[in-house]
């Protein structure tokens, strides 16, 4: 057989067409149905989830490839979603709402989609839309942990302490070694006045999870304004040792630290021999 072979291809379908070269002959391309197009789009938008996983791909290559994956398959979810989490792996919550937000428009019921959604208002401080989210996937998944967390959370910025402990202890009688739940009921304490509580909530987390970093320093926070104050160094050196992300203040506000412990911290983390936990 003389002369080269002549290729063609169809972009990001995985599809050749090829034909010999010939005077009267053209290549031969074929042609795809809508819900062909659109089976490619989500098995495409699953590969580059997998990928980007396993770390295979870049984050740019990954979120053009998944934009591609949601063009081909505008109707379904999955690649919107698929998207919203690659969003979030670069920390871009404005993108990833916008993803997830065409996911909701196409799967409104869809208990996941209104979590993450849920989630991600309550990140960039919009409470009401927090709530609306949260309590719409719970009125469809009511068990689930994490939303029953965030709804507590959000009560919890916004102030409301008794419906945050209630949100807390359903999550609580799901997953009765959920600590986060059990710390935060310690948080709302402490901003409550109720310090032996709070105490009580933080040393069952630890008891839990021995290297929770947090509760740990909590605790560490109540030994040194109590007046034990070596006692109260030496278990924040411990917590710091763990994750020293908790030495800044930014990262406790962060995680839900109200104003009274926050001030309570402060001389804390000010003691000299943690000043090493606190440099980058």
């Amino acid at each position: 057989m003389k002369g080269k072979l002549a290729w063609g291809w169809v972009v990001g379908l995985g599809v050749l067409a090829w034909a010999l070269p010939g005077p009267a002959m053209v290549p031969y391309v074929l042609e795809l149905r809508p819900e062909q197009l659109e089976a490619q789009g989500v098995d495409l938008a699953r590969e580059v989830g997998v990928l980007s996983e396993v770390q295979a791909l870049d984050g740019k290559r990954a979120i053009a490839n998944a934009r591609l994956a949601t063009q081909l398959a505008p109707n379904r979810f999955e690649p919107w979603v698929i998207l919203a989490q690659l969003y979030l792996r670069q920390d871009d919550l404005k993108q990833a709402t916008n993803a997830l937000q065409e996911a909701y428009k196409i799967a409104p019921d869809n208990p996941g989609i209104l979590f993450t959604l849920g989630s991600l208002a309550l990140r960039q401080d919009n409470y009401p839309q927090a709530l609306r989210y949260l309590q719409a996937g719970l009125a469809i998944k009511p068990d689930n942990v994490e939303g029953l967390f965030n709804l507590g959370n959000t009560y919890l910025k916004l102030n409301q302490y008794p419906q945050a402990i209630a949100q807390y202890e359903k999550a609580i009688a799901q997953d009765k070694k959920f600590w986060p739940a059990i710390n935060n009921i310690g948080l709302v304490n402490f901003e409550m006045g109720d310090r032996e509580s709070a105490r009580r909530h933080w040393q069952a987390s630890v008891k839990i999870d021995p290297k929770a970093a947090e509760p740990m320093l909590a605790i560490a926070v109540l030994y040194y304004t109590q007046g034990q104050k070596q006692k109260g160094i030496q278990m924040a050196e411990e917590a710091l040792k763990i994750d020293r992300r908790y030495g800044k203040i930014p990262f406790l506000i962060e995680n839900l630290w109200g104003a009274k412990l926050i001030a309570a911290t402060k001389p804390l983390l000010a003691e000299p021999s943690l000043k090493r936990f606190l440099t980058d």
